[in-house]
């Protein structure tokens, strides 16, 4: 990618700009020949550079084959089925926000340009992605498996809505009874307080 005839992690650095940036114009680092540069690509040089062969021969047997993303307050995770080798998303927010990556994987960065984030996680390592302030949306997700293909299936959670009615009866003793109304399915923990501040239950 940077020219000077050896596959190395330098060319993955140069790579990961190119993309970041959307800079790529007749790039060496199109490792699929698609003339579309992305995670994917950057996934398959990780590959060649870490085999030292570039011929697509070896791959991890537990790849995976979805993932999931949720976002819960200001923290991105992901759930997979397996090894996932590079993940790109685009955000869009507003002027006032800001992202913490909290897996480096081997090798992540990421881009803001005024109200959109772009960002690349090449082996994440863990299931907490990045944390933020401020709103923001997740516009794209490409999901790679360890070889570079694109073939996993992914959804996106994002809690956007929600609403708890008020306590009845109220007031109670000793029991009450309120929902709990989600947009999407996702694990909750509600903590019961009692007037003086103290934990009463965890349901």
């Amino acid at each position: 990618v940077n020219n000077d005839g050896n596959e190395n992690v330098l060319d993955v650095v140069a790579l990961v700009n190119c993309v970041l940036t959307a800079t790529c114009e007749n790039c060496a680092g199109d490792m699929d020949s698609n003339l579309l540069y992305n995670v994917l690509d950057i996934v398959n040089l990780v590959n060649c550079v870490l085999a030292e062969t570039c011929d697509g021969g070896g791959s991890r047997i537990d790849s995976a084959t979805s993932a999931e993303f949720n976002v819960i307050g200001n923290e991105v995770t992901m759930t997979a089925d397996g090894v996932v080798g590079g993940i790109q998303m685009t955000l869009s927010h507003g002027s006032d926000f800001a992202l913490t990556l909290t897996d480096g994987g081997q090798f992540s960065n990421y881009l803001t340009e005024g109200n959109t984030t772009t960002l690349i996680i090449v082996n994440p390592e863990n299931d907490n992605l990045f944390t933020t302030s401020g709103d923001f949306t997740i516009e794209s997700v490409i999901v790679s498996d360890v070889t570079g293909s694109s073939k996993l299936s992914s959804s996106v959670n994002m809690l956007k809505d929600y609403s708890i009615s008020a306590a009845y009866p109220n007031p109670f003793n000793p029991t009450t009874q309120m929902s709990l109304t989600l947009n999407t399915n996702v694990d909750v923990s509600v903590k019961v307080f009692n007037m003086n501040g103290q934990l009463v239950d965890v349901i």
